[in-house]
């Protein structure tokens, strides 16, 4: 999971397919154009008959971008969470899904693992990396560009010192995120999924030298 300032949301949700985006219920819900909204309902639940409707607006060939959004998604019951698992399997051309919930303890993992996940933020600066020490800053950027052969060099290096090498993917999860950012090019989504699995694994105190090979390969 990364942050995504507010403002870039609806791109986030065009590019990213079916996102889950993590949303301070005092923040003002961005503007999604060609959007559809489903909230809960009186019950103040969203339920397996709610999400059949949203499910029969996708049957039909879209030759435009449509965007699905489920609004406090959390609140979803088991069966209409396991509904939607079908549209989220097979969603169909031009069709995207995005998630806004303020908590995931009733988010179906399932559903979770099919996600890029994010949390919005206020806009940041996309010019200051919140790491400083240049070795690190030098680390990472070769993290990200490495070839396989220089991928081995440099893992044996980062695997000396696990908390480094933390900072090291920490740092470039943060290049690439603010990378994405001012250029649009969508290879960074690819590069920070990566980077969040390998950072997530080390956290984890997996190997350090095999998930840096593993993971960005």
């Amino acid at each position: 999971m990364f942050s995504v300032d507010l403002e870039r949301i609806p791109e986030i949700i065009n590019d990213a397919g079916f996102t889950i985006v993590y949303f301070d219920s005092d923040q003002q819900f961005p503007v999604i154009p060609r959007s559809i909204i489903l909230e809960p309902n009186d019950k103040g639940t969203i339920s397996i008959e709610d999400v059949r409707e949203l499910f029969a607006t996708t049957q039909t060939k879209q030759s435009t971008t449509q965007i699905y959004i489920v609004k406090h998604a959390d609140k979803m019951s088991e069966p209409a969470a396991n509904a939607l698992l079908k549209l989220l399997e097979e969603p169909g051309n031009n069709i995207y899904i995005a998630f806004f919930i303020t908590s995931d303890h009733q988010l179906l993992p399932t559903i979770k693992s099919r996600a890029h996940v994010f949390t919005a933020t206020k806009p940041a600066n996309l010019e200051k990396l919140r790491e400083t020490n240049q070795d690190i800053i030098k680390s990472a950027r070769e993290l990200i560009s490495a070839t396989p052969t220089q991928l081995v060099q440099l893992s044996a290096a980062l695997a000396k010192d696990r908390a480094t090498a933390q900072r090291v993917v920490n740092a470039a999860i943060d290049m690439t995120y603010k990378s994405y950012f001012k250029t649009n090019n969508k290879r960074f989504i690819g590069t920070l999924e990566k980077l969040i699995k390998l950072s997530d694994a080390l956290a984890s105190n997996g190997h350090v030298r095999l998930h840096l090979i593993a993971d960005m390969i």
